[in-house]
């Protein structure tokens, strides 16, 4: 039997090619995630344009995209237009 690491321990340096990888092998396998709580931890920077079809979810720490508080989202459509968003406004 597989065991994962989930979370992904902080001091896990991953590359930008193999989480993509990554990505692709488990896309689709997980279609509901179930849980109570989802703790975030405040970006310093907008996270990297997430590949077409995909979407990217952080809190903001207000030096990129967003106010301190905000909880926003970056998304990629097929066309590879990336748009940034604020989900949650924290003011």
């Amino acid at each position: 039997m597989t065991k994962y690491i989930s979370p992904t321990p902080k001091e896990l340096k991953v590359s930008k090619e193999a989480e993509g990888w990554f990505e692709r092998i488990y896309k689709g396998l997980f279609l509901t995630i179930r849980t109570k709580k989802i703790y975030l931890e405040a970006l310093s920077a907008d996270p990297d344009d997430p590949y077409s079809d995909d979407a990217v979810i952080w809190l903001s720490d207000g030096t990129g995209s967003g106010d301190s508080g905000d909880l926003m989202i970056k998304s990629t459509n097929s066309g590879g237009t990336t748009s940034t968003g604020t989900l949650f406004n924290h003011t």
